[in-house]
């Protein structure tokens, strides 16, 4: 991604120095041709490199946005029940929504829907649980974890756990033999390190043991 918006930057610096040197050609009255092409390369070149600072200031706020809801908001897990597909297509990457019912604890769930731009490998299903955070105050600010170092280009993957997952580690339960409760442990760590379990999931399978 920051190989694809550096040739962005400098693509665009190159239109505009050519687009300005043809512009003072044809104000200087010789190639008059150049007027519009000068213009034109002048316009691309800008766009090109407005295109990577707005990326890069929309993924700086909503980077911001996580960190901020995950610290201080309500962390909760989230079903997803449905995925809508879309006809939008953003640099080749599909728009879905994607429809979630929240839960958090001792509080009542909701459902909330969610624009996902995202690698078509890496679609949600209906059945997988993702964590999220949001504002108490309002439901509607909220945000999904993603996977970190997946990020594509204007679009985010999801980490998402897939129901067999989620469904081995609720089944832990505690056993009459510390032995078992050491090998029920022992996978749970497992799971952990592999990323199959957020920290949430492994601390929720682990308080089942004690």
């Amino acid at each position: 991604m920051a190989r694809g918006m550096g040739l962005f930057l400098f693509g665009g610096i190159g239109m505009i120095v050519y687009g300005l040197y043809s512009l003072s050609q044809a104000g200087e009255g010789r190639f008059m041709d150049e007027r519009f092409t000068g213009s034109l390369l002048l316009f691309i070149g800008l766009c090109w490199l407005v295109g990577p600072v707005l990326s890069a200031v929309s993924k700086t706020r909503r980077q911001a946005k996580e960190r901020r809801l995950f610290s201080t908001g309500v962390q909760a897990s989230a079903v997803v029940e449905s995925v809508e597909q879309t006809s939008v297509r953003i640099n080749r990457l599909p728009m879905v929504r994607v429809n979630l019912r929240v839960q958090a604890p001792d509080r009542p769930p909701f459902t909330h829907s969610q624009r996902l731009i995202t690698l078509m490998h890496a679609l949600p299903h209906p059945g997988d649980v993702v964590q999220v955070a949001y504002d108490p105050s309002n439901p509607a600010d909220l945000v999904v974890k993603r996977r970190e170092g997946f990020d594509a280009s204007m679009g985010v993957v999801w980490d998402v756990r897939r129901p067999e997952v989620v469904s081995e580690a609720a089944e832990v339960k505690p056993a009459p033999h510390d032995d078992d409760d050491a090998e029920r442990l022992a996978r749970l760590e497992r799971l952990r390190a592999s990323g199959e379990l957020s920290d949430a999931e492994f601390n929720e399978a682990k308080e089942r043991l004690a």
